[in-house]
């Protein structure tokens, strides 16, 4: 097999290359909100063929989750076993039900690979702020806190507000208000906003309708694998928008992505990994190798291989580059 090279991917980011029969990178780590390592990638070796790490978990219970392509078994360190015979993409999941070190061999004809992990028990907010009014950053802010449900209006005494950066990543959100955003004219950053919201069905329509400043949406719904449709119009009022990196990566329920989803930014620059991993989209996907050709773009229809003209998107658009 010939040298490859994947990309770690942690809580809806992809890191440094990865080299298989090459150079692995030496350590990565994923902490809690208290800056413990949870999991430890650590460089332990490899063979031709076989790909191996530890992981050292100090969560209990704890759920691993391997993007897999390639015809491959896995020995996840704690007696069980699973395998991927297929050369399609595959979700391989599995819980560590106690905290410890564990090595995981990975055998075979590995062609990607990702991974993302998320403890059963996160930090709980117990109570929302009793004012924001006024605040302008609200980057991180409930990160992994749990939350089930968005208060209505919880946003609406903050229309000077710019920076709302994976506020909401990793939690449990089952339904994202409509009006979220309405009062907030000023905001321009999006990245990581929902990612990692395993809970999350359904975009509203409109939700950035009042946001015309917005340029970074990466990464803002990757990971929401339970998410089904793409609203049409989404960004459409979104003109200064640049970054779509990662928008929908990892988001294996979408069967369909809307034609023009994009046509009303004309200043997109960045469409890397955007739609990543989307298996089940089975509609066209929107030409943009044609209405921004000189956008960034690697890995962009990466693995969705079931889309109506996959086989006209140019390879350096669903390749890894």
């Amino acid at each position: 097999m010939e040298r490859q090279s994947s990309r770690i991917y942690f809580e809806g980011k992809y890191h440094k290359d990865i080299y298989f029969q090459g150079h692995y990178h030496k350590a990565m780590y994923l902490t809690d909100s208290s800056g413990n390592p949870t999991l430890v990638w650590e460089k332990l070796g490899s063979q031709t063929e076989e790909f191996v790490f530890t992981i050292s978990l100090s969560e209990d219970p704890f759920l691993f989750r391997l993007f897999l392509c390639g015809s491959v078994d896995v020995d996840w360190g704690d007696g069980s076993s699973s395998g991927v015979s297929s050369e399609e993409l595959a979700d391989q999941g599995h819980w560590y039900r106690g905290g410890g070190r564990y090595t995981v061999r990975i055998r075979g004809e590995l062609e990607d690979i990702g991974f993302i992990s998320k403890p059963e028990v996160t930090r709980v907010l117990t109570a929302f702020p009793r004012t924001m009014n006024g605040k302008k950053d609200f980057r991180g802010m409930f990160e992994g806190c749990g939350i089930v449900a968005i208060p209505q209006g919880l946003f609406d005494n903050c229309p000077n507000a710019t920076d709302f950066s994976h506020v909401f990543s990793g939690c449990s959100i089952t339904a994202i208000p409509q009006e979220l955003f309405d009062n907030c004219p000023n905001a321009t950053d999006f990245s990581g906003a929902f990612s990692q919201n395993y809970s999350i069905k359904e975009i509203p329509r409109g939700l950035f309708d009042n946001c015309p400043n917005a340029t970074g949406f990466s990464g803002v719904f990757s990971g929401c694998d339970n998410i089904v449709a793409i609203p049409s119009g989404l960004f459409d009022n979104c003109p200064n928008a640049t970054d779509f990196s990662y928008a929908f990566s990892s988001c294996y329920s979408i069967k369909e992505i809307p034609q023009g989803l994009f046509d009303n930014c004309p200043n997109a620059s960045r469409f890397t990994d955007t739609f990543r991993y989307c298996k089940s989209v089975t509609s066209r996907v929107p030409e943009l190798w044609e209405t921004h050709p000189d956008a960034s773009h690697g890995s962009c229809f990466l693995g969705c291989t079931s889309a109506a003209n996959y086989h006209d998107i140019p390879n350096s658009w669903k390749n890894i580059f």
